[in-house]
């Protein structure tokens, strides 16, 4: 992957089986680090985020958190969390252009509404698939985590 990102600060570990190293979090600049802060303007004031650099198994993952500060659930916050990935991932291709595989991204939503989220985490559930067709396999998906804290 190159150059390993610059790390700031050191946080708690946050898988506990001692295979994953102490995420560290990214700087958001520096030559290699690649953006946590490629979100749209018009999301700004309704979510924030950060992302962490952590060693599994003796390679590197990111792992991305977005904070949201809204008052009811976005059924398309998958395709928000896509859009974020790509980002991150080109700031680490055009920061590191020797890289020959990208990291995982591990996301991760935090969400303050009262009420419980109904839509679901994983993404290729917001795509409508024709019956019988297998497009499914020609399309991204991952699924996210949800932490719900208002609840």
């Amino acid at each position: 992957m190159g150059a390993a990102a610059p790390l700031a600060r050191s946080a708690d570990s946050f898988v506990s089986n001692g295979r994953v190293g102490s995420p560290q979090r990214t700087q958001d600049s520096g030559a290699d680090a690649p953006s946590a802060r490629s979100r749209r303007p018009e999301f700004a004031a309704s979510s924030s985020d950060l992302l962490f650099t952590a060693q599994i198994n003796g390679q590197t993952a990111f792992l991305y958190i977005l904070f949201e500060h809204q008052n009811e659930e976005d059924p398309f916050i998958g395709l928000r969390l896509l859009t974020y990935m790509v980002r991150i991932w080109n700031d680490l291709l055009h920061n590191n252009p020797g890289t020959a595989k990208l990291p995982p991204i591990l996301t991760l939503v935090l969400a303050q509404d009262n009420k419980p989220w109904k839509s679901s985490t994983r993404f290729a559930d917001l795509i409508a698939f024709p019956e019988g067709e297998e497009m499914q396999k020609h399309t991204p998906d991952f699924e996210f985590q949800l932490l719900e804290l208002g609840r």
